[in-house]
């Protein structure tokens, strides 16, 4: 019997948290990826930011600014001029 209250509404939801890494924050994180929440959290802490990521399974990995730096370049270039009304996700490969 598990004594944690199951939301589905939450499955699939995205989720923000700031301070996500450590204390109430990883709380949050966890508790949100155990309701099937599409969680992303950001952390000055790199090492407990590594650690929370390896702990809570539905965390594929953690994501570099380069790779969001990459995607920022490419949509602020000529290159994406003919790219309106899109919504990119930058997830680790979450499922």
């Amino acid at each position: 019997m598990s004594l944690m209250a199951v939301y589905p509404s939450l499955k699939g939801r995205a989720v923000v948290v700031t301070g996500g890494a450590s204390g109430i924050g990883a709380a949050i994180v966890a508790a949100f990826a155990r309701q099937g929440s599409r969680v992303a959290f950001v952390d000055i802490d790199d090492e407990a930011a590594d650690a929370l990521v390896k702990r809570v399974g539905s965390l594929k990995r953690m994501i570099v600014p380069e790779e969001v730096a990459r995607l920022v370049m490419f949509l602020a270039a000529d290159d994406s001029s003919g790219i309106t009304s899109q919504s990119y996700v930058v997830d680790g490969g979450w499922v």
